[in-house]
């Protein structure tokens, strides 16, 4: 093992380090103090206050009213057609009724007829212009 030995060219150097970390730490220490100072003055505390929060924008308010209101009424429809089901006395029934309502109705039973013919058409769209024009 060499033996370390201090040379003296090397000492202000290694003042000149110790100096500048010394520095460095009481930096961080500074830091470290103004976020403590400002943790522990008297205006602030641990429990801050959210009271300002409550004071939501109108439309933020209708917003949640809105989707709780959808919430609850998807919640209870499904409840009804679950009752529905249930309710039926043979199981293809129930099948059906639930088929219907979580795949879809079939593309033909969306379809509806015309229930008017050209000339009666023309009829209504004529009636509905005279009542708009008074």
């Amino acid at each position: 093992m060499e033996k370390k030995t201090s040379n003296i060219e090397n000492l202000p150097n290694t003042l000149i380090e110790l100096k500048n970390n010394e520095n460095n730490l009481s930096d961080e220490k500074n830091k470290n103090s103004k976020l403590n100072s400002e943790q522990c003055k008297s205006d602030t505390s641990i429990y801050p206050n959210y009271t300002d929060l409550n004071c939501l924008p109108y439309y933020v308010v209708c917003r949640r009213r809105v989707h709780k209101t959808r919430k609850q009424m998807v919640r209870q429809f499904n409840r009804e057609i679950l009752h529905m089901a249930m309710m039926q006395s043979y199981a293809l029934a129930s099948v059906r009724i639930d088929r219907n309502f979580s795949i879809g109705f079939p593309k033909e039973a969306l379809n509806l007829p015309d229930f008017a013919t050209k000339d009666e058409r023309l009829r209504i769209n004529k009636i509905m212009s005279n009542n708009n024009n008074r």
